[in-house]
């Protein structure tokens, strides 16, 4: 039996261990899947834009490789999918799915045109080339794939998608391992075997008490010679028996020793007449071994024959305990194979990816790029005093100061330096929760501030997806302590500029200030605002006092606070209130005191750019002023100043 089963081990094993190699052979599947399709055959050969799917992207796991062949420019860029579907809007457009196995394609939208989609914010990775391009992707349903040549000419046409052939044999290590352990089964097998055949029968060591039955009594007297026996009168004595003739030679002498106990059963010598004789067969030899009889001796009730069914099961224990340990083996090595990998674990499973993490439309590893795109154009354009290059980065009050200051450096090269954008360590970052356009961020940065308060506040906006974030406003002066923010993935509420849940409408709260520096404390705002606080108000009441003793009877000063060029923006704290960022333009017009009359001894900033250190026209001085305030929620609290930039803008003669 032993042999028989290591045969079928020694079969078993050469089956798993064929299957396991030729797996890693000549059977291993390719490295890569690939999947291509052509969009002129499918879709609109003309359309601008083509958009792979995240659906398409994530068929199978590891990153995907694009390869986009094309007769010109070549470009393509990835971003979540909610955002490269705003940016495409109404444009013509190869949409490209995922079919079963297989890519589709479907065609939308009728805008022939598009911008050249190069450079825009939204994408988390892009590139370009000519005639061929390779990009790796993440492969993630919430990720899509733009691709487009200019914007102007037909998108490329020859995609494929490949991905690695993540785990392709994962039954080759774990088939290699259990051919091995039932090759070693075998020949442990086999070598049992051969040790147990060497021993050959195992000789009788005593012997143990038969049992003595009707048909094993002596024809004469009823017993057996050597044997003790009992009846229901007693335990009869030892009497010795004629063996007969014809079985004499069979008959084996028994054990002197005592006799098995027996129920008490009538003697077949009473139940017989007297003087018959018994007609039983002569006594055969005992065939039990010694493991019998001890096994009788233990059990006298036990029938005979049943120690050699006991031996057999005993023989069988060690093949059955083999046979449990090869399954348990098998069953163990399967347990420890690598999983199906388009089976998500569990950890994928728990853990949101990036997208999902957040509410907000970018997360600040992101934003810090283009916050260092914003800082080099202001450096490159500040070098050169260049207006233009700024229009790409910069909007409302944050742009008309800088190009004012560029027009008087221009002229008077002596004009303080313009405070520059630095754009790390970024401390603060607060982006609007939502993915609705426009989308706001706060900024905070900190390059030489103690106790981690920034140094500069920058409020950015991005008008439509297809337009890049700009810097708005710059707050060169904050005052600590910056108020309490929200997460930055949980991101700020952008408050409408009517709203009235907080003490002040956002949309008012540059005109309640401007009147509260033209009018002082008389001004009928005045309560709104905690004014013994604010270090920008009392520097400006400072600074026009002290025009105007200079002019003294020569001239007069006359200061006004119009609206500046940013509207207004307010953004929720952390504990409900509102930071509302303004913007004001201080303007002071001097004139003469008198009819014709000269006002002399103009600055040298001044006379730098009307070119003339006197005047009798007069001149208008413009400073863009860029303002942050803490608006409360509770009517009974006061608007606080958080930050304040106070920049010469422009100078010119009236």
């Amino acid at each position: 039996m032993r042999f028989y089963t290591a045969v079928v081990l020694f079969a078993i094993a050469a089956l798993a261990l064929i299957v396991g190699f030729g797996q890693q052979t000549i059977w291993r599947p390719p490295a890569e899947i690939v999947e291509s399709v052509d969009t002129a055959a499918q879709g609109d050969a003309a359309a601008p834009l083509a958009v792979i799917d995240g659906s398409a992207l994530a068929q199978h796991d590891g990153k995907a490789t694009v390869v986009v062949t094309g007769s010109q420019r070549v470009f393509a860029a990835a971003g979540p999918s909610s955002d490269v579907d705003a940016w495409v809007e109404n444009a013509s457009v190869n949409r490209i799915t995922s079919a079963g196995r297989d890519l589709g394609v479907s065609t939308a939208g009728s805008e022939q045109t598009v911008p050249d989609p190069a450079g825009s914010d939204l994408w988390t990775t892009e590139q370009s080339a000519d005639g061929q391009l390779h990009l790796e992707v993440d492969s993630v349903q919430t990720s899509s794939l733009l691709i487009a040549s200019d914007g102007e000419q037909p998108a490329p046409t020859q995609i494929s998608i490949s991905w690695p052939n993540v785990n392709p044999t994962p039954w080759v290590r774990p088939l290699q391992i259990i051919g091995y352990v039932l090759l070693l089964g075998g020949f442990v097998l086999l070598l049992i075997d051969r040790i147990a055949n060497r021993r050959g029968p195992r000789r009788r060591t005593h012997r143990g008490k038969r049992l003595v039955t009707e048909e094993t009594k002596s024809l004469k007297g009823g017993v057996v010679p050597g044997d003790d026996y009992e009846t229901e009168a007693g335990k009869a004595p030892v009497v010795p028996g004629k063996p007969s003739n014809d079985d004499s030679s069979n008959t084996k002498p028994a054990s002197s020793g005592p006799t098995a106990q027996q129920p008490p059963t009538a003697s077949a010598s009473s139940a017989r007449p007297t003087g018959e004789r018994p007609q039983t067969p002569a006594a055969e030899p005992a065939t039990g071994s010694a493991d019998d009889a001890e096994s009788e001796k233990a059990n006298p009730d036990k029938t005979p024959g049943t120690g050699a069914k006991s031996r057999a099961g005993l023989a069988k224990k060690p093949l059955r305990g083999l046979f449990v340990f090869a399954i348990a083996g098998m069953l163990a090595l399967t347990g420890c194979s690598q999983a199906d990998p388009s089976a998500p674990s569990s950890a994928a499973s728990d853990a949101p990816a990036d997208s999902d993490q957040s509410a907000t439309p970018v997360l600040k590893a992101h934003f810090q790029t283009i916050l260092d795109q914003i800082a080099t154009t202001a450096s490159q354009a500040d070098a050169a005093l260049d207006p233009n290059m700024l229009t790409s980065r910069f909007t409302g009050e944050a742009l008309a100061a800088r190009q004012g200051y560029y027009a008087i450096k221009s002229k008077f090269p002596d004009e303080p330096a313009i405070d520059s954008i630095v754009s790390s360590p970024m401390n603060v970052f607060l982006p609007q929760s939502g993915k609705d356009f426009p989308r706001t961020v706060l900024v905070g940065v900190q390059d030489d501030q103690a106790e981690g308060q920034p140094k500069r506040l920058l409020l950015l906006q991005q008008e439509s997806a297809r337009d890049n974030y700009k810097l708005k406003t710059v707050i060169n002066n904050p005052i600590p302590p910056i108020p309490d923010l929200p997460s930055e993935l949980v991101g700020s509420q952008v408050i409408p500029n009517d709203s009235r849940d907080l003490a002040i409408a956002p949309g008012v709260v540059g005109e309640h200030y401007a009147d509260l520096l033209a009018n002082g404390d008389s001004s009928q705002f005045a309560a709104q605002f905690d004014i013994a606080n604010d270090q920008y108000l009392q520097r400006r009441r400072e600074k026009v006092s002290q025009q105007r003793e200079n002019l003294g009877d020569d001239g007069q000063l006359n200061v006004t606070y119009p609206p500046g060029a940013s509207a207004p923006v307010a953004l929720t704290t952390a504990d409900g209130d509102g930071l509302v960022f303004v913007s004001v333009n201080e303007t002071w017009e001097v004139k003469p005191a008198k009819e014709n009359g000269v006002i002399k001894d103009l600055t040298a900033a001044d006379s730098a750019v009307i070119g003339s250190n006197e005047t009798s026209k007069g001149l208008q001085r413009v400073y863009s002023t860029m303002l942050v305030f803490r608006v409360p929620k509770d009517a009974t609290q006061k608007a606080t100043l958080v930050g304040y930039t106070w920049q010469q803008e422009s100078i010119k003669e009236l």
